[in-house]
């Protein structure tokens, strides 16, 4: 089956997904995730562009590779203070 990957339409729909996964990811906070970059060097049908940000079956976007940083134990960043260095 092939996948239906994900690019967001704007900057807004972009910052919101950024809020929604990478923002509460382990994989953003230990600065080990290359998916960010990548979707923006290389346009969604080019064979670089990541796999893992896609439409999910429930037709909302998501990343595949999401690991929740609560349910690892990871301390999350503050949802209610501003990221100053992003």
């Amino acid at each position: 089956m092939p996948v239906n990957k994900y690019r967001p339409s704007n900057s807004t729909e972009g910052d919101r997904f950024f809020s929604a996964f990478c923002k509460q990811c382990k994989k953003d906070l230990n600065n080990d995730c290359e998916i960010m970059g990548a979707t923006m060097a290389f346009d969604i049908d080019d064979e670089g562009y990541p796999q893992e940000w896609q439409i999910g079956d429930d037709g909302q976007p998501t990343c595949t590779a999401w690991v929740d940083v609560e349910a690892e134990g990871v301390t999350p960043r503050c949802k209610n203070t501003v990221d100053m260095f992003s």
